[in-house]
Protein backbone atom coordinates (compact mmCIF):
# COMPACT_ATOMS: atom_id res chain seq x y z
CA UNK A 1 0.00 0.00 0.00
CA UNK A 2 1.43 3.34 -0.96
CA UNK A 3 1.91 6.11 1.55
CA UNK A 4 -0.47 8.45 -0.31
CA UNK A 5 -3.29 5.89 -0.16
CA UNK A 6 -2.67 5.32 3.55
CA UNK A 7 -2.86 9.07 4.25
CA UNK A 8 -6.06 9.32 2.20
CA UNK A 9 -7.64 6.43 4.15
CA UNK A 10 -6.65 7.97 7.49
CA UNK A 11 -8.13 11.34 6.48
CA UNK A 12 -11.32 9.69 5.25
CA UNK A 13 -11.58 7.83 8.56
CA UNK A 14 -11.14 11.06 10.53
CA UNK A 15 -13.84 12.79 8.49
CA UNK A 16 -16.20 9.84 8.93
CA UNK A 17 -15.54 9.74 12.67
CA UNK A 18 -16.20 13.48 12.94
CA UNK A 19 -19.47 13.09 11.05
CA UNK A 20 -20.59 10.23 13.30
CA UNK A 21 -19.73 12.25 16.43
CA UNK A 22 -21.73 15.22 15.08
CA UNK A 23 -24.77 13.01 14.39
CA UNK A 24 -24.46 11.44 17.85
CA UNK A 25 -24.41 14.84 19.54
CA UNK A 26 -27.49 15.95 17.60
CA UNK A 27 -29.41 12.79 18.56
CA UNK A 28 -28.36 13.14 22.21
CA UNK A 29 -29.35 16.82 22.28
CA UNK A 30 -32.75 16.09 20.73
CA UNK A 31 -33.48 13.28 23.20
CA UNK A 32 -32.32 15.37 26.15
CA UNK A 33 -34.65 18.24 25.32
CA UNK A 34 -37.59 15.90 24.75
CA UNK A 35 -37.10 14.10 28.08
CA UNK A 36 -35.77 16.87 30.37
CA UNK A 37 -36.97 20.02 28.64
CA UNK A 38 -40.28 21.79 28.95
CA UNK A 39 -42.55 21.79 25.91
CA UNK A 40 -44.12 25.17 25.16
CA UNK A 41 -46.51 26.25 22.44
CA UNK A 42 -45.16 29.21 20.46
CA UNK A 43 -46.91 31.30 17.83
CA UNK A 44 -45.43 31.54 14.34
CA UNK A 45 -44.57 35.18 13.62
CA UNK A 46 -42.70 34.89 10.32
CA UNK A 47 -41.54 32.41 7.71
CA UNK A 48 -38.42 33.29 5.76
CA UNK A 49 -38.08 31.79 2.31
CA UNK A 50 -34.96 31.57 0.15
CA UNK A 51 -34.69 30.22 -3.35
CA UNK A 52 -31.59 28.91 -5.03
CA UNK A 53 -31.13 27.79 -8.63
CA UNK A 54 -28.94 24.76 -9.18
CA UNK A 55 -28.73 22.84 -12.45
CA UNK A 56 -31.75 24.74 -13.80
CA UNK A 57 -33.89 23.65 -10.85
CA UNK A 58 -35.21 25.94 -8.15
CA UNK A 59 -34.68 24.81 -4.56
CA UNK A 60 -36.55 26.59 -1.79
CA UNK A 61 -35.65 26.50 1.88
CA UNK A 62 -37.56 27.92 4.83
CA UNK A 63 -36.86 29.20 8.33
CA UNK A 64 -39.70 29.64 10.82
CA UNK A 65 -39.67 32.29 13.53
CA UNK A 66 -41.88 31.85 16.59
CA UNK A 67 -42.69 33.85 19.72
CA UNK A 68 -43.61 32.65 23.21
CA UNK A 69 -44.50 34.61 26.32
CA UNK A 70 -43.89 32.96 29.69
CA UNK A 71 -47.12 33.30 31.68
CA UNK A 72 -45.30 33.08 35.02
CA UNK A 73 -42.60 35.71 34.48
CA UNK A 74 -44.31 37.70 31.70
CA UNK A 75 -41.04 37.57 29.70
CA UNK A 76 -41.11 37.10 25.92
CA UNK A 77 -38.85 34.80 23.93
CA UNK A 78 -38.22 34.51 20.21
CA UNK A 79 -37.22 31.22 18.61
CA UNK A 80 -36.08 30.29 15.12
CA UNK A 81 -35.92 26.92 13.42
CA UNK A 82 -33.10 25.64 11.30
CA UNK A 83 -33.40 25.87 7.55
CA UNK A 84 -35.74 23.17 6.23
CA UNK A 85 -36.60 22.22 2.67
CA UNK A 86 -40.07 20.84 3.36
CA UNK A 87 -42.28 23.32 5.17
CA UNK A 88 -45.58 22.07 6.56
CA UNK A 89 -48.29 23.81 4.55
CA UNK A 90 -50.41 24.42 7.66
CA UNK A 91 -48.06 27.07 9.07
CA UNK A 92 -49.26 30.65 8.82
CA UNK A 93 -47.71 33.67 10.55
CA UNK A 94 -49.86 34.91 13.42
CA UNK A 95 -52.16 31.90 13.42
CA UNK A 96 -50.16 28.68 13.64
CA UNK A 97 -48.75 27.16 16.81
CA UNK A 98 -45.53 25.14 17.00
CA UNK A 99 -43.90 23.06 19.73
CA UNK A 100 -40.61 24.29 21.15
CA UNK A 101 -38.65 22.44 23.84
CA UNK A 102 -36.86 24.76 26.25
CA UNK A 103 -34.58 24.32 29.22
CA UNK A 104 -36.80 25.05 32.24
CA UNK A 105 -34.18 27.20 33.97
CA UNK A 106 -32.90 28.89 30.76
CA UNK A 107 -35.69 29.44 28.20
CA UNK A 108 -33.27 31.02 25.73
CA UNK A 109 -31.78 27.56 25.15
CA UNK A 110 -34.17 25.54 23.07
CA UNK A 111 -34.87 22.85 20.49
CA UNK A 112 -37.19 23.89 17.67
CA UNK A 113 -37.78 21.20 15.07
CA UNK A 114 -40.50 21.22 12.47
Amino acid sequence: MSQDLLILLVLAGIVLLGFLIYIGIQVYRSRWYKTHGKEVIATVVDIEERERVYNRRIYTKYKVYAHWKDPLTDLSYDYESRWVYNLPRVLYPGKSKVNVYIQPDEPEKYLFKL
